[in-house]
C-alpha cells in the first residue's frame, strides 16, 4: 500500500517538476526573446544615429559650399546675369574646395549651363552647354522645391564613381533666375 502511495506521490512530484520546468522555460524564453529584440532595436537605432551623424558631417561641407555659392550669386546679380562666362570663371578660380568635384550653374531664361569641374592638381575647367539646364531633372526639382535639394545618387561616367548633386535655386526679387549646385 505504501508502495502505491509512494509511486503516486513520485508521479505527482515528477509531474509538478515537469510543469515547473516548462513554465520556467517559457518565462526564460520570453525574457530572452524580449532582451534580444531590445538589443537589436537599440543596435539598429545606434547604427542609424551613427550613419546620420556621418552623413550630416560629410555633406555639411558640400551643403555649405552650395549655400555660399547661391548666396554669392544672389548678392552679385549683375555678375550672375550679365557676364555669365566671367562669373563662371570667377567661381572656378574660387573653387578650391576639394570635397566638391564640380559646381553647376543653370540659368532660367535661356537654359545656359556652366559646369565648373574642380581639379586638385590644375586649374578648374569651365564647360559651357547652351539650352541645357531647363531640361535637366536637377534644375526642375530645385525650382519646384524652392530650397536646397538632394538629388538621388547616380553613377557618374566622368568620375567613374557614384555621385550626388545638391542644388539650390537662386531667387532674386522673388523670381528664380538660376539654379546652382555641387556634385560630390
Amino acid at each position: 500500500m505504501f508502495r502505491k502511495i509512494s509511486n503516486k506521490l513520485s508521479l505527482i512530484v515528477l509531474g509538478l517538476l515537469t510543469i515547473s520546468f516548462i513554465i520556467f522555460s517559457v518565462v526564460v524564453y520570453n525574457n530572452t526573446k524580449k532582451n534580444i529584440i531590445t538589443m537589436a532595436e537599440s543596435s539598429k537605432l545606434s547604427s542609424s544615429h551613427s550613419a546620420n551623424a556621418f552623413t550630416n558631417e560629410f555633406f555639411a561641407e558640400v551643403i555649405y559650399g552650395v549655400e555660399k555659392l547661391a548666396l554669392y550669386a544672389k548678392n552679385h546679380p549683375n555678375e550672375l546675369l550679365s557676364d555669365r562666362a566671367t562669373f563662371a570663371n570667377k567661381i572656378a578660380d574660387m573653387s578650391n574646395l576639394s570635397y566638391i568635384s564640380s559646381f553647376i550653374i543653370g540659368y532660367g531664361d535661356n537654359g545656359d549651363n556652366y559646369n565648373i569641374v574642380v581639379n586638385d592638381d590644375k586649374a578648374s575647367e569651365v564647360e559651357y552647354i547652351p539650352n541645357y539646364a531647363q531640361s535637366q531633372d536637377w534644375y526642375q526639382e530645385a525650382i519646384k522645391q524652392g530650397k536646397t535639394f538632394f538629388m538621388l545618387p547616380y553613377y557618374s561616367s566622368s568620375l567613374k564613381a557614384m555621385s550626388l548633386k545638391i542644388v539650390k535655386p537662386v531667387i532674386i526679387d522673388g523670381k528664380s533666375v538660376a539654379v546652382v549646385g555641387g556634385r560630390c
